[in-house]
């Protein structure tokens, strides 16, 4: 199990939509680390489930981005970069077949999943907004073995992670819920009894250390 985070001292409640963040260092590190586990699965089919989705793809010259402006320290900073390290080499390639020149345009995680999908693999994407579903589900509708719900994506994960083969659950949740944290650990708990070789990557903001040592305790 692999958790990564953002420090975001001082900043509660915490109200987390990915086209305000898209494309800034805490999505660099995130999606590289994706691509990464991608790129390292076996010939076992694999089944991913993306509990909390967004869009799949982001305008970084839209009101969101432009509002927060943390695409130009992240992505952009990044696809200008002359010695980035290698391990972000995958994602500047896909960022490069997104734009013809400078970056207009970034992919979550749903785009990123759907490119690197094989006939035997199967990815099931939750997004419970029904305008960023909808969106989604557009972006999608042309994918081989994608499946987009606008549900419940811990519900879902707990209850459709196949109990055999490869699996991997991506939890990025915007933590707008006080029991976010609780949720992912007992989602994690039921994804673990369904298919104990699953796999999980999980976001989190670390507000304090000892929010996150809690969470890690629950975990464990």
């Amino acid at each position: 199990m692999l958790c990564a985070g953002e420090f975001l001292r001082g900043r509660q409640p915490l109200n987390y939509r990915h086209a305000f963040h898209a494309g800034n260092f805490a999505d660099l590190v995130k999606h590289a680390v994706l691509l990464r586990l991608l790129a390292g699965r076996d010939a076992e089919p694999l089944t991913i489930i993306d509990t909390h989705a967004g869009r799949g793809l982001y305008d970084l010259a839209g009101v969101e981005a432009r509002k927060s402006g943390e695409a130009q320290a992240g992505i952009v900073r990044l696809m200008a970069a002359k010695d980035a390290p290698a391990a972000f080499g995958p994602l500047v390639a896909q960022v490069k077949t997104l734009n013809a020149a400078g970056v207009r345009r970034y992919p979550g995680s749903p785009w990123l999943i759907a490119q690197a999908l094989r006939s035997s693999d199967a990815y099931v994407a939750c997004e419970l907004r029904p305008e960023e579903h909808a969106a989604l589900r557009e972006l999608m509708k042309a994918k081989p073995n994608v499946t987009t719900l606008c549900a419940d994506g811990y519900a879902t994960a707990a209850s459709r992670i196949s109990p055999v083969g490869q699996a991997l659950v991506l939890i990025d949740p915007p933590f707008e819920r006080a029991d976010d944290y609780r949720q992912v650990v007992e989602t994690l708990a039921a994804v673990r009894r369904r298919n104990p070789k699953a796999q999980a990557l999980v976001w989190l903001p670390l507000k304090d250390l000892e929010t996150f040592d809690s969470f890690l305790r629950d975990l464990e």
